[in-house]
């Protein structure tokens, strides 16, 4: 059961599930408790509300202080999905209260598949989770090493969860943006057996190689990252995302007929996309319709255009509560590439309003090279110091990125306003 979750099936996780009479009490804790993990991903809410009801008590007569701690994280995560953050924060921090017991012959922990450490590894990485909405990018990335640290102090191995551990690292520290994270990601990642049933976590870790190495100036370094990333990619969208990678930065460096190339591919990727298919994660397929569309409509607005209502009809036919995590990053993405479209279409001012909007969302959320990138697409439109001032910190960290090359180039264009941002 518990493998079967682990590779994203957890209707055949819940169709082993049967309770053996004279089971002990820690193993029908345990049952209960990925019963409840398989009924949250199959959407079945209010079976998941009965059954933690029955974890809760096994778990808490288990003697067995690994035991309650996943429980009170399966709790979290119910609460989580069911968009109760004050009832996923309480059980996250009775998770994290539990601690080992006081007579080593009270403890039973060594009857359970994970280890404390390893289950406070995953209620860390819960915690960060529930940072998006509030606290932002560095305090995630705080709870995401602290995971990663727990880890590191636990000496039984659990390759599958160090991937997703370090693969949600990854993503976090490719969204800040931070190049003095990429040593440690590579180095840690380097320690990892790579399974073919890791092969997305791998996908994201290589994709944020990619783009930290980018944000570094090794433009080089950052292909082979993304030429890496696209080998792994599990699903046509995903591969999107890597293609689209590789023609981005190919833009930025001038490698026009490179960027051209990479588009075009992307564009045939986007044609095999089926939107209508039943699936409970569709963002991989819309996040790379909105960076495709943003990248067509620099070279034909229509086409861009055309991308951007394809996702919007298919997003209308999603439930809402897909969008309402309390993650401002999705909206940030929208607004990003609506504003880019219509600046494409030479729609101005509609396009000033939607970009300072996803300049302020990605501010916010702390991933400040991107809202730099919206700085920078600002400053050229309305020569805003403030635009330019932002724009030129964040380069400044980053001097030999594409980043500092494009500033340098509206600088050169913009001379009439004496560089504002110095």
């Amino acid at each position: 059961m518990r493998a079967l979750s682990r590779l994203g099936r957890a209707d055949a996780a819940l169709a082993l599930c049967s309770t053996e009479p004279g089971l002990p009490i820690s193993e029908r804790a345990e049952l209960s408790i990925l019963k409840t993990i398989a009924l949250i991903r199959l959407g079945r809410t209010d079976e998941a509300e009965a059954e933690i009801l029955q974890a809760r008590v096994f778990a808490y007569s288990s003697c067995s202080a690994a035991i309650e701690a996943d429980y009170e994280r399966v709790e979290a995560h119910l609460r989580f999905y069911r968009h109760d953050l004050a009832g996923a924060s309480a059980a996250v921090d009775r998770a994290l209260a539990v601690g080992p017991a006081p007579q080593a012959w009270q403890n039973h922990d060594r009857e359970y598949f994970l280890s404390l450490r390893l289950v406070r590894a995953s209620v860390y990485d819960l915690r960060g989770q529930l940072a998006r909405a509030k606290e932002g990018l560095r305090a995630q990335l705080h709870w995401a090493q602290l995971a990663l640290a727990e880890l590191d102090a636990d000496p039984h191995e659990d390759e599958w969860l160090r991937a997703t551990l370090l693969s949600n690292f990854a993503v976090l520290a490719s969204d800040a943006g931070d190049p003095s994270l990429r040593e440690e990601l590579r180095q840690r990642a380097s320690t990892i057996e790579w399974s073919n049933d890791a092969k997305l976590q791998h996908f994201f870790v290589m994709r944020a190689l990619g783009w930290l190495s980018a944000l570094n100036g090794d433009h080089l370094g950052a292909f082979r990252d993304f030429r890496a990333s696209a080998e792994l990619a599990p699903s046509r969208a995903w591969k999107m995302h890597a293609v689209l990678d590789r023609s981005l930065l190919a833009r930025e460096l001038k490698q026009d007929v490179f960027a051209e190339d990479e588009l075009n591919h992307a564009l045939e990727l986007a044609g095999e996309l089926d939107l209508a298919a039943p699936t409970r994660d569709p963002f991989p397929s819309f996040s790379a319709l909105l960076k495709l569309a943003e990248l067509a409509a620099e070279r034909d607005p229509a086409e861009g255009r055309a991308i951007l209502n394809r996702y919007r009809a298919a997003r209308s036919k999603c439930p809402s509560a897909l969008f309402d995590g309390g993650d401002r990053r999705w909206q940030a993405s929208e607004l990003m590439s609506e504003g880019i479209v219509a600046r494409a279409e030479g729609r101005t001012q509609l396009a000033t309003d939607l970009l300072i909007n996803a300049f302020d969302a990605f501010d916010k959320l702390g991933s400040r090279w991107r809202a730099a990138l919206a700085a920078l697409e600002l400053a050229a439109m309305t020569g805003q110091p403030f635009f330019y001032g932002y724009a030129a910190r964040e380069a400044g960290g980053r001097p030999q990125s594409w980043m500092a090359r494009r500033l340098a180039q509206l600088e050169a264009e913009q001379r009439p306003l004496e560089a504002p941002f110095k």
